[in-house]
């Protein structure tokens, strides 16, 4: 298993336990580029992002990346609705993880011009939730 070509601040998936950690979080996220309502999503995405261990900038950076692998559908016509199998979201989170370091390069870019509009409300929206909800377990 490489290395994401991306990632400037997380782990090597190749770290004791860290995969499993990701490939959840890559789950938790893939959920936020169907073509539909995915408010229902966010209190599961929440859990699991809570969960993780990951620091509000690692979460951040996995949304990107998670983006750059599943953002096109969100302009597709036909775009999926109905949910990723388990083994998609893998080929597609390593297939995205294995690409050129050019390639990434370029795909970064469309990714941060193209979806800034839905990731960047969609991360404050997570970002706050998260901060309260971290907040929230620390005082009681």
């Amino acid at each position: 298993m490489r290395e994401m070509a991306w990632s400037t601040q997380l782990q090597p998936l190749e770290a004791p336990g860290e995969y499993a950690r990701r490939f959840a979080v890559w789950t938790a996220f893939s959920d936020l580029f169907l073509d539909t309502d995915t408010d229902i999503y966010f209190p599961a995405v929440l859990r699991v992002a809570e969960s993780s261990g990951y620091s509000g900038p690692e979460l951040e950076e996995i949304l990107w990346q998670v983006a750059s692998c599943f953002g096109t559908n969100l302009f597709s016509v036909t775009g999926v609705w109905d949910g990723w199998s388990l083994a998609y979201v893998e080929r597609s989170m390593v297939s995205c993880a294995s690409l050129s370091v050019p390639r990434t390069i370029w795909q970064r870019a469309w990714v941060r011009i193209a979806l800034s509009w839905y990731i960047r409300p969609l991360w404050q929206t997570i970002d706050a939730r998260l901060t309260t909800e971290l907040k929230a377990h620390h005082t009681v």
